[in-house]
């Protein structure tokens, strides 16, 4: 009689589905996959045709994704970007060549460097932290030399500096947990955009051409500009925080800010 229990006892065992972990909502179901492999055919279908199964957090499937700040529908608050304010001439230099190369249609923005891209801080605090970090810093100089292709549907042009990246540094740390994590990572590649969104057979053409008459450049880093994401897409101009100027008569020279919109930086 023991063994007739036991026996039966197991068989009703193996018809029972194993108990089901539920989450915060009485149908916000958590599965492991190795319950699901036990299950009765009928309940694996059941688990099978239920929208409200999750994958179990230990099979690692979930994916975060960061709302992307150039998305012109996003409701959240409007965050600042932030890029390097340089001398005329290479305002002059890029700009010639942004109009030649990047396709009109989108090309609502002058050329620039992105140093950070979504700063969600008040406006006078990021000018405080720049005046404090930037203190008795003197205006610098920037190589552009090297033309190199963004994937496959882009074009750039590598400014080089090692007064970018330190400052950049600076501001990373000053900055740190607040940053997203694109911002959130050293600037190992500043650059300025030739062109983008195009087909790979433009992007090498493009690249073709700009890499056979680049004959390199040198620019001044003169400050910083701060500017406000709209939810149109434009930026709107906020702020210049200004570096020292050397005392030369070869000092470069600045430019006066304008409002611009943007396809992204």
């Amino acid at each position: 009689e023991s063994q007739s229990s036991t026996k039966s006892q197991h068989h009703n065992d193996t018809q029972r589905p194993h108990r089901i972990q539920e989450g915060n909502h009485h149908h916000n179901l958590i599965m492991n996959p190795s319950v699901i492999s036990k299950l009765t055919p009928h309940h694996k279908n059941v688990v099978k045709n239920s929208t409200q199964v999750k994958a179990h957090p230990e099979a690692n499937h979930s994916h975060h994704h960061k709302a992307n700040p150039h998305n012109p529908h996003r409701n959240t608050p409007k965050p600042f970007i932030l890029t390097i304010r340089w001398d005329n001439k290479t305002k002059r230099t890029f700009d010639s060549l942004r109009q030649k190369y990047f396709p009109k249609e989108i090309n609502y923005i002058d050329s620039h460097i992105t140093l950070f891209h979504h700063l969600d801080l008040p406006l006078n605090q990021i000018e405080e932290d720049l005046r404090e970090i930037c203190e008795g810093a003197q205006s610098f100089r920037i190589s552009f030399n090297q033309v190199f292709k963004m994937g496959e549907k882009g074009v750039a042009i590598r400014a080089s500096s090692a007064r970018i990246s330190d400052l950049h540094g600076k501001m990373r740390e000053k900055w740190k947990g607040t940053l997203n994590q694109q911002d959130d990572r050293a600037l190992n590649r500043a650059h300025v955009t030739v062109t983008n969104k195009v087909t790979p057979e433009e992007t090498s053409r493009i690249f073709q051409e700009v890499e056979e008459s680049w004959k390199g450049h040198v620019g001044y880093g003169l400050g910083f500009e701060i500017w406000e994401y709209q939810n149109d897409g434009s930026w709107k101009w906020m702020k210049n925080v200004d570096l020292m100027r050397p005392k030369s008569r070869h000092a470069p020279n600045s430019r006066a800010p304008v409002q611009n919109k943007s396809e992204g930086p």
